[in-house]
């Protein structure tokens, strides 16, 4: 084991993360809340859809996809109008989910240009996953899906947190027909099962795993991290949802030509909503509601589908690349038909989890915050900035206020906007010339924060 492998974070499982089981002393803690702990820590299933839309849900104004089994979820428990993917790339958001960190200072701002051979550069070792913190205290953990964080053994889920793990180390459009991709592996922990696995029926096989996952811990506490590979370019369905479509449609197909694939995006779209459906029947089935959160969010803004009233897609810093459906259902705890609209992050859930399973959080200062006073006491969140960066491009949100900071590129000159997201959620009328105080505001914001995630990033060396 070389000197960067055998890091803190060996060191605490050694110890058997230290002080993990000592419960935290959360601003906003109720006596229901005190007394599920007393009675035994609530399941938690987080389901991440990959590259969704804001607009792709019926709930959040979609006409056209059927989501029944979200739009129920929804009336069953809250709803946020503005929560936010830490990036508008997979990779990014999913270390910033997994640490509770901004990616920034996880070595993961973007996916390396240089990357080859599949993830070779992953999350390193030394962060501690809510899986980690969580299993530390008692929890069966399962990770369902895609990781995206490593390939490599040295950084799969089961060295992160992970007691089982089923799914693809890597998005499934990094095939042997990309450059330097070798085939894409499907995996039992880090066993490899099966290469270049029918994709068509991911969903169904990620969903059969969850099933047989919760039953088989009905009586103990449990975590499922279930990030679907899908609606991600090419998109996959199987038989079953594409059965509306016609035999011309579906000879169309060339292998796994991402145009030819878009007319299946609604169709995977309603093949996850009838997993999350799936999943929920199982909870119901087994007696377990009263005791299992089930949140629903997607990683980043679509790439193909609506973002809804929202400018812009996946990669871009407009509101459409980051801002994504957040869901959570949690019966006696999270009251029916709330709508929430404060802002929330994905790296808010490390320390939302830990909060339910009375888990301590890393020694590593986290990012995140607290969601439970938004979710089960009716509270408010202090206010507080929140940044976005990638690929040269920069956001910032205080408030109402969010400023935008474009490169030069080719013939666009570099720009700065500055938008009142009440009044203009489209970000259509750049207000920086109006309000330069604001605007001179967020910029020393920018540049403290900027200071403070280059000061904890990772060295190259280290990925």
């Amino acid at each position: 084991m070389n000197e960067y492998t055998y890091t803190r974070r060996h060191f605490l499982k050694t110890l058997g993360f230290a002080g993990a089981s000592m419960a935290l002393s959360w601003p906003i803690d109720s006596l229901s809340l005190v007394a599920e702990r007393e009675r035994g820590r609530p399941n938690i299933v987080l389901i991440v859809a990959d590259d969704m839309g804001y607009g792709d849900v019926g709930c959040y104004g979609n006409q056209h996809i059927k989501t029944p089994n979200l739009d129920a979820l929804a009336k069953r428990g809250a709803r946020f109008t503005d929560f936010h993917s830490n990036g508008p790339l997979c990779t990014p958001t999913r270390a910033a989910l997994l640490t509770g960190c901004y990616q920034q200072r996880v070595g993961l701002q973007i996916i390396p240009k240089d990357q080859r051979y599949a993830m070779a550069k992953a999350m390193p070792l030394a962060e501690i996953t809510f899986a980690e913190a969580l299993k530390a205290v008692g929890y069966s953990t399962a990770l369902i899906g895609k990781w995206h964080l490593g390939d490599r053994p040295s950084f799969s889920p089961s060295r992160q947190g992970f007691d089982e793990y089923f799914g693809i180390p890597y998005s499934h459009d990094m095939h042997p027909w990309r450059k330097s991709f070798p085939p894409l592996p499907l995996m039992r922990n880090e066993e490899i099962i099966e290469l270049n696995p029918d994709l068509d029926d991911m969903t169904q096989y990620c969903t059969e795993e969850a099933v047989q996952f919760i039953s088989k811990h009905k009586s103990n506490p449990f975590l499922l991290y279930m990030p679907h590979p899908m609606p991600h370019q090419p998109v996959h369905v199987s038989k079953r949802f594409a059965q509306r479509f016609s035999k011309e449609q579906l000879a169309a197909i060339q292998g796994e030509d991402k145009k030819s694939r878009k007319f299946l995006y609604s169709a995977a779209i309603e093949e996850i909503d009838w997993s999350v459906g799936e999943v929920i029947k199982t909870i119901k089935s087994l007696g377990i509601e009263d005791k299992t959160l089930v949140a629903f969010t997607s990683d980043n803004g679509p790439a193909i589908g609506s973002a809804g009233p929202l400018r812009g897609k996946k990669g871009a810093l407009w509101e459409g690349g980051h801002r994504v459906p957040f869901i959570a259902c949690w019966r006696g705890k999270i009251q029916p038909n709330v709508v929430i609209d404060e802002i929330a992050m994905s790296m808010d859930l490390f320390p939302t989890m830990a909060a339910m399973a009375g888990a301590s959080l890393p020694e590593k200062k986290i990012d995140g915050v607290n969601l439970l006073p938004l979710l089960c006491e009716g509270g408010k969140l202090s206010e507080r900035t929140v940044f976005w960066r990638s690929k040269g491009k920069k956001a910032v949100r205080k408030g109402p206020w969010k400023m935008l900071m474009r490169p030069a590129k080719k013939e666009r000159p570099a720009s700065i906007a500055l938008y009142s997201l009440d009044s203009d959620l489209s970000e259509q009328h750049n207000l920086a010339g109006i309000y330069p105080e604001k605007l001179k505001s967020l910029q020393h914001e920018l540049t403290t924060w900027e200071k403070y995630v280059d000061a904890g990033r990772m060295r190259k060396a280290e990925w």
